[in-house]
């Protein structure tokens, strides 16, 4: 089974942090066109998604919508073998679990924030990461739109990501724990 949550939360702009809807829809049909199991996981702060989610999966049994409190989704998604999501709290939280994890990291940096447990911190743009800790938004600092999370994540490289993962046995995502960081806008090495 595959757990994918297209979200994140929605505080100070947290949502230009996600990979397109789109890529999401696309990569569940997929799956479940390949026999698998989806549960598509939405929270509070993606009613605009789960509305569109309605329609796409509308007589696609094999994909289900998750809308639940938190504590029964963390129940349904322990049950997934593979998960996939933004760098937010649905990646952490599936890794933490023990679910194998494929986290898409585009404007925050991976190395600082990977999940810890069995998981892929995947990000493959060569623009820095442009967020900054403690600041009150985020800003792309090449004024490209955010194309790291945007297209450079290219779809083809998720689904491969997705099917080694089910594939594959462990994995294991090493702990940075020091690197070119900023906090409020001051370097840290």
């Amino acid at each position: 089974m595959l757990g994918i949550h297209p979200g994140s939360m929605a505080w100070k702009g947290n949502e230009v942090k996600r990979w397109p809807y789109e890529h999401f829809a696309a990569l569940a049909l997929a799956q479940a066109a390949r026999g698998r199991s989806v549960r598509f996981f939405l929270g509070p702060h993606e009613e605009r998604e789960a509305q569109r989610a309605e329609q796409d999966f509308r007589g696609y049994a094999r994909i289900s919508i998750v809308r639940e409190p938190l504590v029964d989704a963390a129940r349904r998604l322990a049950e997934c073998e593979v998960f996939v999501g933004n760098d937010a709290g649905f990646s952490h939280l599936a890794s933490g679990l023990g679910v194998k994890t494929l986290a898409l990291y585009g404007m925050t940096s991976e190395a600082r924030g990977a999940p810890i447990g069995p998981a892929v911190a995947y990000r493959p743009s060569l623009c820095p990461p442009c967020h900054d800790e403690g600041l009150r938004g985020f800003a792309c600092v090449r004024n490209i739109g955010y194309r790291c999370i945007a297209r450079d994540i290219e779809y083809d490289a998720v689904r491969e990501k997705v099917d080694e993962l089910f594939e594959g046995g462990a994995v294991e995502q090493p702990v940075v724990l020091e690197g070119p960081y900023r906090l409020y806008g001051k370097a840290y090495a």
